[in-house]
């Protein structure tokens, strides 16, 4: 049975002003072209829970997935495959090189918040586990413990790694992604409470 798909809702957006963009006017040209704003501001409403915000965040959004190929809508075998299957890697970089972006102040709750927080303390510390099970290599050094300095070096590389892919993703909280074609941010799955603001606010 296929799974249900999650309801969605569009945002409209426009390409970002040239005011709000820095260089030469080349570069300008290239930003208009791929970097989007929203028409209108996101309201003060918590998309994942409904919660009133308590503060908004700089987010980032794309119109592609983000590595490891777990953005909203990417088929689910294509997840499986994407570090066995080479051209998977081939296409995302196709892709990607067409993508969209924008950012946003974006609004999120009390829980989001600390999950942030969370997810960021976390993150830093496994960084600081990876750093010093890495440095403690130069004090084996010389020892003969080469079995040992395998097993502690392998294990800082998985530390460390574990440490960046805990970093939080403020647009998978956010829910949402840029339309390749550049109509509108799509906010999947939103809490009624944040889709009732939008259509008050669209009506």
């Amino acid at each position: 049975m296929q799974a249900a798909t999650p309801p969605e809702i569009r945002l409209p957006i426009r390409p970002q002003a040239d005011d709000d963009l820095h260089g030469p006017a080349a570069t300008k040209h290239l930003l208009r072209d791929r970097n989007y704003e929203l028409i209108q501001p996101a309201p003060d409403v918590c998309v994942a829970h409904g919660q009133a915000a308590a503060g908004r965040r700089s987010t980032h959004f794309s119109s592609v997935p983000v590595l490891p190929f777990t953005g909203p809508g990417y088929p689910r075998w294509k997840r499986i495959t994407c570090f066995i299957a080479f051209w998977q890697i081939i296409e995302w970089n196709r892709i990607r090189a067409q993508s969209l972006f924008l950012w946003d102040e974006w609004p999120f709750c009390d829980e989001c918040l600390r999950y942030r927080r969370r997810r960021f303390g976390f993150s830093l510390l496994a960084f600081v586990a990876g750093i010093f099970l890495f440095c403690t290599l130069f004090a084996l050094r010389g020892r003969g413990e080469d079995g040992m300095m395998t097993i502690i070096f392998f294990s800082s590389v998985a530390v460390f790694v574990a440490g960046l892919f805990s970093l939080p993703q403020t647009d998978k909280l956010a829910h949402g992604r840029v339309a390749m074609d550049g109509s509108a941010l799509i906010v999947s799955n939103p809490h009624p409470d944040f889709e009732g603001e939008i259509t008050q606010a669209t009506t």
